[in-house]
């Protein structure tokens, strides 16, 4: 084997680079040596708690997947809408934790038992030909503590899922509740800022001495108070137009003497003037004229029995009187000459 050959050295330069079987050597051992150190870890199964406590690592993705982890301790996804899911009610539930840890045990015993059954009976002693024989009622049993099972965790998932719908109902009405009176408030305010303006203006008209401000009664001092406080308003910003903006939107404090309801209740009487009430007009009556009677004329016995008329008779006096026929000439004649008698005697 050939002797490396020695190295020369120059002082103050530097060192010269490792040779290259030295870098391999250092480039394999690379590994921490906690890990040299460590003993292999194995895919351990747990079970339970108790298991899980006496690990001091976190189990690996693929331990999960091959269901070495036991569900109750893995973290369950929450379910859509805050709705709760079947493995939470089944694990906050104690009714079904106490069916499924029967129902369990019970089928630890069938698993037992049906392994009797694959035995030679002459292997198996007396308590295990006995197990052997509760078989089928076992599984009866098992299979109505799976109902009971299912249907308590059906009843309380609608029951938790009715308690949460309840919660969202409670919830929405006290949103709505909430924008109702956001909404009241922004009324309320606008409100306010309008009559605030309305105040305004009823400085602009008096100054004017508008007619539409002469039925509002005002006192000796509240004028020149008025026109005071609209010139504070339209004024600089200062800490008494912010306190007299405050007053007459609260309708709280005074201002010069005069309070800020006051204010307001002008403002408002301004806006509303007195409705004067008109007297009804005199209706015309037309009275129409009365109709005269007309006078009907005479009854037929008053009225003459006109020449050449009919002349109805009735029987009695067919009877009793007889037609004597007395041209008209000779009785008139007869008339006079019996007169003229009477007159001459």
């Amino acid at each position: 084997m050939a002797e490396p050959a020695p190295q020369r050295i120059v002082p103050g330069a530097p060192p010269p680079p490792p040779s290259s079987k030295s870098g391999k050597k250092k480039r394999k051992s690379t590994k921490p040596k906690s890990e040299l150190n460590s003993p292999a870890v194995e895919n351990v199964s747990i079970p339970d708690v108790t298991s899980a406590a006496l690990i001091d690592h976190a189990p690996k993705p693929s331990e999960i997947k091959e269901g070495s982890v036991a569900e109750e301790l893995l973290v369950q996804p929450e379910a859509p809408n805050g709705l709760l899911s079947a493995s939470d009610e089944r694990r906050n539930s104690p009714i079904a934790e106490i069916v499924s840890k029967k129902l369990k045990n019970t089928t630890k015993k069938i698993t037992r038992i049906q392994s009797y059954a694959s035995t030679d009976p002459e292997k198996l002693n007396d308590d295990q030909r006995r197990s052997l024989k509760t078989l089928s009622s076992l599984e009866a049993v098992a299979k109505e503590l799976e109902e009971v099972k299912k249907a308590i965790e059906s009843y309380e998932a609608e029951q938790a899922n009715e308690q949460l719908l309840k919660q969202l109902e409670a919830e929405r009405v006290e949103a709505q509740r909430r924008e109702q009176a956001i909404v009241e408030a922004q009324e309320q305010h606008a409100g306010r800022t309008s009559a605030l303006l309305n105040f305004i203006r009823l400085q602009s008209l008096l100054a004017a001495r508008h007619p539409s401000t002469a039925h509002v009664a005002f006192d000796e001092p509240e004028v020149p108070a008025l026109f005071s406080a609209v010139d504070e308003l339209l004024g600089e910003d200062t800490e008494s137009r912010q306190s007299l903006i405050s007053g007459l939107l609260s309708g709280e404090g005074e201002f010069q003497g005069v309070s800020h309801s006051r204010f307001l209740d002008l403002t408002h009487a301004f806006l509303n003037p007195p409705v004067v009430e008109q007297e009804p007009a005199p209706v015309e009556v037309e009275i129409a004229a009365e109709e005269q009677p007309e006078f009907t004329a005479a009854t037929a016995e008053a009225a003459p029995v006109p020449s050449g008329g009919f002349h109805f008779m009735q029987e009695s006096e067919l009877e009793s009187q007889e037609y004597v026929a007395v041209e008209n000439g000779d009785a008139q004649a007869h008339a006079r000459s019996s007169e003229v008698e009477i007159t001459s005697t």
